[in-house]
């Protein structure tokens, strides 16, 4: 009776690491460990990482909103 749990034991351990193994392959090992030890991802995620500052752009691309409007009602024109 010993015998058989310690084996029942042994092939789960071993099922457990083939199974993780493969998922490290697939994945990498960093999204495995993630996966275990934070579960799926929510948007409190922020809360576990080092967060930086994003400065915005001093140039933007457009700088007045009325420029993409007179490109949209030319291209929107030129269509029909």
């Amino acid at each position: 009776m010993e015998k058989t749990i310690k084996i029942i034991a042994v092939s789960l351990i071993v099922l457990l690491v083939f199974i993780l193994t493969i998922l490290s392959i697939k994945y990498s090992p960093v999204y495995v460990y993630r996966l275990i030890t934070q579960n799926v991802a929510d948007v409190y995620d922020y809360k576990l990482y080092e967060n930086r500052n994003i400065k915005s752009s001093d140039n933007p691309m457009i700088e007045k909103p009325t420029e993409f409007n007179l490109i949209l009602e030319k291209v929107l024109t030129s269509m029909k």
